[in-house]
């Protein structure tokens, strides 16, 4: 699912993977439907709901938005705005001053909106998770007395997937044997695949045999960058226009970079959400997390939608690698992880709305 602004006249924009925001009602005092700012221009809108953008287009000028976002594209010229553009039960809203600049761009009034409809009853908006079980092949990632990360992480993996899915909740892998994938293709796949959420699993090693616990980690703070995405992308297998990514001349660098910002936080927000909903379903199961914390790693800063890496515990305690050796033990990590998601995934509805 691509994001992209463009205007008319050649103006480019910004590419980059982000699923439709479904939001509270929003404010009457803060935002005006899109449709209606349509019909007060005599325009039409065209839109492509898996990228979560949408077009006015009237007397050959147009204006685009992205679901999510705090900009707009009106021709050539592009604006950040207060508050992010908005989908509730199917409909768009805009902040007011996007009507502001289409009257003044268009130079036609806009309408005041009426109250949305009754919404319709939810719908999950979690719908398919990449479980990514770390190392393989010949990388066998830590280990101790003959015994790998490559041999929790595939079970562990395996044992996940059957769980989400006994939860509604479609599974997808970047590995189900024991091969090597390449880092970068991992969140790739998961790009490809759709996936809305990205769990990478792993086993610890420390050089003092009495630590333990899990960890859960999410993406370091930090930037995107808009000379990498055309790279990313292709890794995808979307191979977009250059213009797709910025080309920095009808489209500032500085705007392409603000908005890639927006995005990151947004990830990183919802990553560090689904980090502390699988902490709490830990603690609910007895198992005991050492750390939940931010660390700059690849296959999480690559990752184009919420994700976290799971440390299932220290292959050099002893006591921990006999447990996560064992079926019933690897039951339990794959079944509070579930829980964990089914819990992020039910807190989206609650405060967000619900995806269509």
């Amino acid at each position: 699912m691509l994001l992209a602004l463009a205007g008319s006249g050649g103006a480019t924009g910004l590419a980059r993977v982000v699923r439709t925001r479904p939001a509270r009602p929003p404010s009457s005092r803060r935002y005006t439907p899109l449709d209606e700012v349509a019909s007060s221009l005599g325009g039409s809108i065209s839109s492509d709901l898996d990228m979560g953008l949408y077009h006015v287009v009237s007397g050959g000028k147009r204006l685009s938005v992205a679901v999510g976002v705090r900009a707009v594209a009106i021709g050539s010229e592009f604006y950040r705005l207060s508050s992010p553009v908005l989908v509730h039960y199917g409909r768009v809203y805009v902040p007011h001053e996007v009507a502001t600049r289409a009257k003044k761009s268009f130079g036609t009034a806009v309408v005041k909106p009426p109250t949305p409809a009754t919404p319709p009853k939810s719908v999950r908006y979690i719908r398919r998770v990449c479980i990514d079980p770390g190392h393989g092949g010949r990388d066998p990632g830590a280990g101790r007395n003959g015994f790998t990360e490559q041999d929790v992480v595939v079970p562990v993996g395996r044992l996940l997937g059957a769980e989400l899915q006994r939860r509604g909740i479609e599974a997808m892998y970047t590995r189900t044997t024991n091969v090597f994938v390449p880092l970068d293709e991992r969140p790739a796949k998961a790009a490809r695949g759709g996936a809305d959420l990205f769990i990478s699993l792993h086993a610890n090693a420390s050089a003092n045999s009495g630590v333990s616990g899990i960890e859960i980690l999410y993406v370091q703070g930090s930037r995107y960058k808009t000379d990498d995405l055309a790279e990313t992308a292709n890794r995808a297998g979307r191979r977009p226009k250059a213009s797709d990514v910025g080309d920095g001349v009808s489209l500032a660098p500085a705007a392409n970079q603000a908005v890639l910002d927006m995005l990151f936080e947004e990830f990183r927000r919802e990553s560090i959400e689904l980090a502390e909903a699988i902490r709490l379903s830990f603690k609910g199961r007895g198992i005991t997390v050492r750390s939940v914390r931010e660390q700059n790693l690849a296959v999480l800063r690559d990752a184009e939608m919420p994700g976290v890496l799971v440390e299932l515990g220290f292959l050099t305690n002893s006591a921990e690698r006999r447990n996560l050796g064992s079926d019933w033990y690897q039951k339990k990590l794959a079944a509070a992880i579930a829980d964990g998601i089914v819990a992020f995934a039910k807190r989206l509805e609650q405060t967000r709305g619900n995806s269509k």
